[in-house]
């Protein structure tokens, strides 16, 4: 055979393998929310057939190592043909180059612009491709069928399970990462499933609002007394109702309903517009706690301590701002860590720890929920209530309480210690 014919057909066959490769990247490469939206009959085929790879990929598979040993063959057959009578030195020489060369092209065409391709519009390559596949999956259905039941025969003599859903977090987390980087997974989305992975990972305590920052109402004080409390405190969207101590919590009322119904010619009354309080465990999930919000349809629940006393308020909105970010930056509200011309960081002791170890690059860890709060750490480190004045110093940064509200750490001044 003359070479230009022969190297013709092993190109082809090497081209041919490289197709099915690149269906096989592209249909792993889609997207179930694209291919949803995407109009036409192929595109539900291909949502179907991503959804069910096996039987496919299998085909593809075969086909590609089938077209390779081919090209093999006549590549074999070519150079034992022209190095016939050539010395032995010169034919092992010749035929390793030639060898080496022939997996390059196999590597390129079968493998490294396929994946580079499927990148670019992997549910429309699908949808090309899809037909051609299932056409040449055919003739191999006598080979994919028992290869099937001799894997699903093994799997059950062995006890083995099914590892295609079985992720950890981690590898869940390094899969996202690499999908950003491969622009199959936007910025945006990995944050939010990041955000979740957070959530799914501490108590509600971690993002509730402590009862020393809420104002309650008392029931048995004037409607008119009420409503002035509620618009003073009017970042404060869900009030405690209560009977005299905030521990014996009555119930619930949001300000706008306090709002509205002070705008009408005759009001009902706390009673009669304060809704029934939700309750939480402080121990609960983070994650957990989206069932509650849906079950009660509340947008805030109280989170309650081990001895059934209040600890706190937490509204769905800081929630989902765990996940989506920050929704809106109320006006009136101070930073809670702000960093001051000498270098230094004024805090507030009710600062999130994470957000302060974040920002400060430290590795503090509240073990088994024993604080969440910037204050929390302050006083696991002095063990005993803390003064104005004192210090403390962990990680080469130094915590000198600035301000004191009662028996609750306030304001906190972080420095450097050169």
């Amino acid at each position: 055979m003359d070479p230009l014919p022969a190297f013709i057909i092993i190109f082809t066959l090497l081209l041919v393998s490289g197709i099915f490769s690149l269906f096989e990247y592209a249909l792993s490469s889609c997207r179930k929310a694209r291919l949803e939206k995407e109009p036409g009959n192929i595109y539900r085929a291909v949502l179907e057939a991503h959804e069910n790879p096996v039987k496919l990929s299998l085909a593809c598979r075969l086909w590609i190592n089938l077209l390779r040993i081919a090209a093999a063959i006549f590549f074999g057959m070519i150079i034992m043909q022209k190095l016939m009578n050539a010395h032995s030195s010169i034919q092992i020489t010749i035929a390793a180059v030639s060898a080496l060369l022939l997996g390059l092209l196999a590597a390129l065409l079968g493998d490294a612009l396929p994946k580079l391709v499927s990148r670019a519009a992997p549910e429309k390559i699908s949808a090309v491709l899809l037909i051609p596949v299932k056409i040449f999956t055919v003739p191999m259905m006598p080979f994919i069928i028992p290869s099937l039941k001799f894997a699903s025969l093994f799997r059950s003599a062995l006890h083995l399970e099914e590892a295609g859903g079985s992720f950890t977090e981690d590898e869940l987390r390094h899969a996202l990462l690499e999908g950003e980087k491969s622009g199959v997974v936007e910025s945006n989305e990995r944050t939010m499933v990041e955000g979740v992975f957070y959530l799914g990972d501490r108590p509600v305590a971690a993002f509730m609002t402590h009862r020393s920052e809420i104002q309650w109402l008392d029931i048995n004080e004037p409607y008119e007394e009420i409503r002035k409390k509620a618009l003073e405190n009017r970042s404060q969207r869900c009030f405690p109702v209560v009977n005299k101590t905030p521990d014996d919590i009555v119930g619930a009322v949001y300000l706008e309903d306090i709002i509205l119904d002070f705008a009408q010619s005759m009001p009902l009354g706390l009673r009669a517009i304060m809704k029934k309080a939700q309750f939480v465990p402080e121990t609960m999930s983070a994650l957990k706690a989206f069932e509650s919000f849906k079950q009660s349809q509340a947008n805030s629940l109280f989170v309650m301590d081990e001895y059934g006393g209040l600890a706190g308020v937490i509204s769905i909105t800081a929630l989902v701002e765990e996940i989506v970010g920050e929704l809106s930056v109320p006006a009136a509200k101070d930073e809670p860590l702000k960093k001051q011309e000498d270098g230094s960081w004024l805090a507030d002791g009710s600062l999130k720890i994470d957000d302060a170890a974040e920002e400060l690059s430290l590795a503090i860890v509240a073990e088994e929920g024993d604080f969440h709060t910037l204050a929390g750490f302050i006083l696991s480190l002095a063990g005993v209530l803390p003064n104005v004045g004192d210090s403390f110093d962990y990680q080469g940064y130094r915590f000198t309480v600035k301000e004191m509200a009662g028996n609750r750490i306030d304001k906190l001044l972080i420095s450097k210690i050169e």
